[in-house]
Order: C-alpha cells, then sequence, then structure tokens
C-alpha cells in the first residue's frame, strides 16, 4: 500500500481523517476491504479519529 495523501480535520472535539492510497494489485476485493479497514483502526487507535474517509486509487501499471 502507498498513501498519496493524508488530510486531518476536527469537529467538535474529534478528529476526522482523510487518506488516499494506492492498493497493491492482484488483491482480491476481500483483501482490499481488509487493508482499508486496518487503515481506519490505525487511525482510531493512533489519532483517537471519529472517522477515517479511505480514497483508493488504482495501481499504476
Amino acid at each position: 500500500m502507498q498513501v498519496h495523501d493524508v488530510k486531518a480535520r476536527v469537529s467538535g472535539n474529534q478528529v476526522i481523517i482523510d487518506v488516499s492510497v494506492t492498493l497493491q494489485s492482484g488483491l482480491n476485493g476481500k483483501e482490499n476491504i481488509h487493508a482499508i479497514e486496518k487503515v481506519k483502526e490505525l487511525m482510531k487507535q493512533r489519532h483517537n479519529s471519529l472517522m477515517t474517509l479511505v480514497e483508493t486509487k488504482p495501481p499504476v501499471r
């Protein structure tokens, strides 16, 4: 996974994070979903984020 951009904003006392990533080519749908969920989990643990929005970009060939 390659991270392209990370933006954060505050809503009240909560953090909302936008992450743009490229996932590895060759992953199936279930693996892609697992990777996205892992990003969301890490952001919640490390930054106490209320919500993490993950934008995926297709791999460059």
